[in-house]
């Protein structure tokens, strides 16, 4: 996988088939998949488990549910002119 993250606490990603992913934890003990995201999957979310830099599958397979990016923010801007 070459486009490999580190995922951080409290930020949303991508994964590879294109579902939000909300980082809760990234120091889970006990193995080798220390990162905890909440996975979309139509209206609710389920626990998948990563690697630290965001593989799914410890081998270096692709896996749909690999993150990739961080998801893009809606941002609001009020502008104001005075005429």
């Amino acid at each position: 996988m070459t486009d490999t993250i580190t995922p951080e606490v409290g930020k949303t990603y991508l994964t590879r088939d294109g579902r939000k992913a909300r980082c809760i934890c990234t120091d889970m003990r006990g193995g080798e998949y220390p990162v905890v995201c909440l996975v979309g999957k139509g209206g609710s979310e389920g626990v998948v488990t990563h690697t630290m830099d965001g593989r799914y599958r410890a081998t270096r397979a692709v896996a749909d549910l690999d993150l990739v990016s961080e998801a893009p923010r809606t941002v609001t801007v009020n502008v104001w002119v005075e005429l």
